[in-house]
């Protein structure tokens, strides 16, 4: 089921391509729904990885990367319309998006996502 949704959200970016403006906000709609199961993915996962005891402090730290990485994107975002101009900017953040979409699928990390965790391995064993 993963695969499928990273393969859905892999073509998303295509209508940056086409001419006018209504195929790219319709892409980045279809973006935007295809990646909204992704958040509680992640954080379901992140509870099931980080120890108690540095959920604090790995949270912290995801939330800081996240708020710090807002603002420089904009900045990003703008510097690249006013250099390359919007079709190019929107189709190369449409492949980073694209890379960051497919990572799941080369990136090993992923692939433990569906093993047991230490918890679920001690409960097991009784």
């Amino acid at each position: 089921a993963r695969r499928r949704l990273h393969a859905r959200q892999a073509v998303s970016f295509l209508p940056a391509a086409l001419p006018g403006v209504g195929p790219v906000l319709a892409g980045f709609a279809i973006a935007g729904m295809g990646i909204g199961p992704i958040n509680p993915i992640l954080g379901t996962i992140q509870y099931e990885r980080v120890p108690e005891r540095l959920r604090a402090r790995v949270f912290g730290a995801i939330t800081a990367g996240v708020m710090a990485g807002a603002p420089i994107g904009a900045l990003l975002g703008a510097v690249c319309v006013e250099w390359v101009g919007l079709r190019a900017t929107l189709v190369s953040f449409g492949l980073v998006y694209l890379a960051c979409t497919l990572s799941p699928l080369v990136v090993p990390a992923w692939r433990q996502a569906e093993r047991p965790t230490e918890v679920e391995l001690a409960a097991r064993r009784g």
